[in-house]
């Protein structure tokens, strides 16, 4: 073996991260690849997710032949050379989106355009609607909006709130929602046609997917904020068969961070019906209601922002993370927002720390 030979034996291939684009189906690729100057994908909870592409429009062709339409699809496909493992290749789908802005800028002439994560033709979220139910459950009701719009529904939740009366007031289906989501505590997403809904406290108890140690990140942030969190929650309903308003007072029995107990109260005052064949339905409910409302306005007191260069392993809102290296801020995390280079592979993470929450009522 000569001296060349040994060379390109001990020399292992770079890794490389690339991109497939597909408009309506087509590869356009090689058509755009010395065009194209930036591409990422946003993905959030409660909100909708977005890809955007910005290209050089020297030739005005996206002026002219090439415009694009309100509603075409746009996908991408991420593909990883060599990534983790030399020879490996790991592709991943990054989903469909649907056309819905396009910005023209120059000089230099520049091309932005941007695709939603739902169809432009479903009218989830943009028509307005009234409608009324009657002696229902949650369950019922998300499923019904996604029958009726055609639309997969996927639900990972276990608190089946109920309502013996609800109206939906002149809002989307979207917007109604997310309102239900965030009374259930639940959270809601709209992908690839597919409603998919989750409570967050269920998947904070899955493994982590990365493992995140100082060394590993370029850049970083947190935060602790006080702003908006609770001790406790006071639920003021009505109750019909003693025809008069009742309040119930919960507290959270652990607030590590705190060195005095703080004493900020968050008070509900619960329009919708609590129901119950008897007392202790009704204070199961009630105890679940509050448990939600004092986890969704405390679970963000300890923030993170964290950019990193992403693994094999794609990442999306809702998978948990360890943070090492940080001392009183290491810990676990779940992700709320992510905003991926699809250029580059570097991710840029928005999360919040888990932090136990144990309710009890108020005796």
């Amino acid at each position: 073996m000569n001296i060349e030979e040994i060379k390109n034996k001990n020399v292992k291939d770079p890794r490389k991260s690339r991109i497939e684009i597909f408009y309506e189906g087509k590869n356009i690729t090689q058509n755009i690849h010395n065009q194209l100057l930036s591409c990422s994908q946003s993905d959030s909870i409660n909100e909708l997710d977005s890809l955007e592409l910005t290209l050089e429009n020297k030739e005005i062709y996206w002026l002219g032949s090439w415009f694009p339409q309100k509603g075409d699809i746009l996908k991408t496909i991420l593909i990883l050379e060599n990534w983790e493992i030399d020879g490996n290749i790991v592709v991943h789908d990054m989903g469909e989106f649907y056309i819905d802005s396009i910005n023209f800028s120059g000089p230099p002439d520049v091309v932005n355009i941007r695709g939603i994560s739902y169809d432009l033709n479903s009218d989830i979220v943009d028509k307005k609607e009234n409608h009324v139910w009657e002696n229902v459950d949650f369950k019922t009701i998300i499923t019904e909006i996604a029958k009726n719009r055609k639309i997969e529904l996927i639900s990972d939740i276990s608190f089946n709130r109920k309502y013996q009366r609800i109206e939906q007031k002149l809002q989307s289906d979207f917007d109604f929602l997310k309102s239900l989501c965030e009374e259930a505590g639940a959270n809601l997403k709209l992908f690839n046609n597919k409603i998919v809904i989750f409570e967050e406290e269920k998947y904070e108890k899955k493994e982590p997917k990365i493992n995140l140690k100082k060394s590993n990140i370029s850049s970083y942030s947190f935060s602790t904020d006080d702003t908006d969190s609770y001790s406790s929650c006071t639920i003021c309903y009505y109750d019909f068969k003693k025809k008069k308003k009742i309040e119930k007072k919960f507290f959270l029995k652990n607030r590590n961070s705190y060195k005095k107990k703080n004493k900020r109260d968050l008070f509900i005052n619960e329009d919708k019906q609590i129901t119950g064949k008897n007392k202790e339905e009704i204070n199961k409910q009630l105890l679940e209601i509050a448990k939600k409302a004092l986890r969704g306005k405390n679970k963000k007191e300890v923030k993170a922002s964290v950019t990193f260069m992403g693994t094999e392993k794609l990442l999306s809102v809702g998978d948990t993370v360890i943070l090492s290296d940080f001392a009183n801020f290491s810990g676990k995390y779940i992700i709320d927002n992510l905003n991926i280079n699809l250029f580059s592979y570097e991710i840029t993470a928005d999360m919040h720390k888990i932090m136990e929450m144990e309710v009890e009522v108020e005796e």
